[in-house]
Order: structure tokens, then C-alpha cells, then sequence
């Protein structure tokens, strides 16, 4: 839209080293800029306490350099950075992926303060409206999926030679990060029965995929672990099955 954007991060250890915009494969049509902060997600205990003052030390690069570079309108993930902001400025927009089931004032005041707030479905703003946000304050913004990618003209058979496997076994796959309420647990503990078929988990960090090992070692089961997003589409189509069992545990 001939918007200047500039995309603000946290300057962590990444296993990922490649360019972003290569990485998404997205036009270089705004700039990043990594920002300070305390790296402290790699120490294994205090989680929550490390995670805060994590996000701590980030809003207050953050509000360094806005203070130096002034902007028309922010728009943050981050709750801290749009829980402080918005006590000295007015244009604050907050993307809400869950909310608590009990938010305390933190939320509650942020939710209030800020000019909008934009949710992934119908069920937060629910959520946030019996929390007593205005509506007119909330736009939902699903999460999306660029469709064209994904019509590969590759034949199953094509796709499978390519990734080196064969051609004749039945694949049941799931794709995603390895979380407990996306059902990947479900799926691994599933492949013990499924012994005509072929199973294989794409995705999950270097630790989840560590773990998953210890857990699950079935003849069967294949945890293949992060690949690059432009190659999704092919393991997708080398499948005979694709399941996402999500957990009802968790809401």
C-alpha cells in the first residue's frame, strides 16, 4: 500500500540462519531491525520467570528506538510492549493468538487501552467481549494460507522419489510443530497400531524432536523434524493420509 514498515525483533539465538525474507519467501518491501534483549529462553529452569524478564529487557529496547524513531501506529504481539506502550501512546494494536482463562490486570488494562485489537477467530473475540472489550475494538484476522503454493504439479511418485522414499508403502503423515495439543503425541503413540502403514512426523524443534525419539521408537515411525517451508508441499503430496488429531485437553 506504499506503507513504510519497519518489523522490530528480539536478537536471539536462532538455529535458523537463513535470510527471512528467503526463509518466508516474501518481498523485501520493509526493513528488520534486531533489537537488544536478555537471550535467556536456552536456560532450562524459572521458564515464566526467564520468559518475562525476557520480555522485559525487549520493550525496553523497544521503546528506545520508537523514542528516537517516531512511528504513525504500532502493531505488537507482545503483551508486554503493548501493555507499557500504550500507557504513553495512543496508536497500539495488539494481536491476540489465546488468551488466559483467568487474565489479570496486565491483560484486562492492556485490552482496554489499546486502539485495536486484531484475534485469529471468532472464538477470542468471544472471549474478549465477555472480558468487556468494546466490539468495535476487535477485528478478527484468521490465520492464512497461500493456496497457490501448494498446487504442485508433482505426482505422488515424483514427490516421493524426491524425498527418497518408497514408492510402494502406504504414508500416513502429520505436519507441524510437535506440541501436545496438536495431537502429535496421538499420532506417534498411533504408529505402534498401524503396522501396514508407514508413519512420519514433519516438523518440531531440535528438542522436541530429541524427545520425541526417546519416547517413540516403533519400526514404523519416522520423525523426520524441520524442514523448509517450500518443501511442505511435497511431502503433503508424496502422503497417502494427512491427519491433525488436536487434543480437546486443552481449549
Amino acid at each position: 500500500l506504499g506503507i513504510k514498515v519497519e518489523l522490530l525483533v528480539p536478537d536471539r539465538k536462532n538455529f535458523i540462519k537463513d535470510d527471512p525474507f528467503e526463509f518466508y519467501k516474501i518481498s523485501k518491501n520493509f526493513t528488520i531491525k534486531k533489537l537488544s534483549c536478555l537471550d535467556l529462553m536456552g536456560i532450562p529452569f524459572l521458564k515464566k520467570f526467564t520468559f518475562w524478564l525476557e520480555s522485559f529487557s525487549f520493550y525496553l529496547s523497544v521503546k528506545s528506538y520508537i523514542i528516537k524513531n517516531k512511528f504513525d501506529a504500532y502493531y505488537t504481539r507482545d503483551l508486554l510492549v503493548a501493555f507499557f506502550l500504550s500507557k504513553q501512546i495512543k496508536n497500539i494494536f495488539y494481536e491476540a493468538h489465546s488468551l488466559p482463562i483467568k487474565p489479570d490486570n496486565k491483560y484486562i488494562k492492556t485490552w482496554n487501552r489499546v486502539k485495536g485489537l486484531l484475534v485469529i477467530s471468532g472464538g477470542i473475540k468471544k472471549d474478549l467481549l465477555s472480558f468487556g472489550v468494546e466490539e468495535n475494538k476487535i477485528m478478527i484476522a484468521r490465520d492464512a494460507v497461500d493456496l497457490e503454493k501448494f498446487k504442485i504439479v508433482e505426482t505422488q511418485l515424483e514427490s516421493r522419489d524426491k524425498l527418497h522414499l518408497d514408492d510402494h508403502e502406504k504414508i500416513v503423515l502429520y505436519a507441524g510443530h510437535l506440541y501436545e495439543w496438536k495431537g502429535a503425541d496421538v499420532v506417534a503413540q498411533a504408529a505402534k497400531y498401524l503396522t501396514e502403514t508407514q508413519v512420519y512426523l514433519v516438523g518440531g524443534t531440535a528438542d522436541d524432536v530429541k524427545n520425541f525419539k526417546k519416547k517413540y521408537s516403533f519400526a514404523n515411525l519416522h520423525i523426520v523434524g524441520f524442514v523448509p517451508h517450500e518443501q511442505i508441499p511435497r511431502w503433503l503430496k508424496a502422503a497417502d493420509i494427512l491427519v491433525l488429531p488436536n487434543s480437546a485437553k486443552e481449549k
